[in-house]
């Protein structure tokens, strides 16, 4: 049996896409310190429908400044789904359920590449990745 490389994925150009919520999971962080959530989005419409974004809601960090981030952009995805934000949901993520497959605009950019150094002690290179910049209603 052979093994089948994994397919390169390229970013989406920068722009606005039509985009929906189609997964998303709660875990701690790998370093412990904080929760996230883990999301996936998919373009619903045009030559890119069916391509997928992903997006990490920081929303429990011992950096106050981190969480606020985190949250603050939970809550701008809430808005543009109709949802009232967190304060919506009475800022029970246990509800974000009911909000997912919710079309509404994405503002999507590319981040470049950059080096890190790996749990290993090894330096890598990540890939150039689409970040969701802003969460608009469509």
């Amino acid at each position: 049996m052979s093994e089948t490389a994994k397919p390169e994925f390229t970013p989406l150009d920068s722009g606005d896409y039509l985009i929906r919520l189609n997964r998303f999971s709660e875990a701690p962080t790998k370093n412990g310190k904080g929760v996230m959530i883990s999301a996936g989005f998919e373009v619903v419409n045009g030559e890119q429908k069916g391509r997928l974004v992903f997006h990490n809601f920081l929303v429990e960090h011992t950096s106050e400044k981190a969480q606020e981030i985190g949250n603050q952009q939970l809550d701008n995805y809430l808005m543009a789904v109709g949802a009232g934000g967190l304060e919506g949901i009475n800022n029970d993520r246990t509800l974000l359920e009911q909000w997912t497959d919710i079309p509404f605009t994405g503002v999507l950019s590319i981040e470049e590449p950059r080096s890190y150094t790996a749990a290993d002690g090894t330096n890598k290179q990540s890939k150039a990745r689409n970040v969701i910049k802003k969460f608009m209603k469509r």
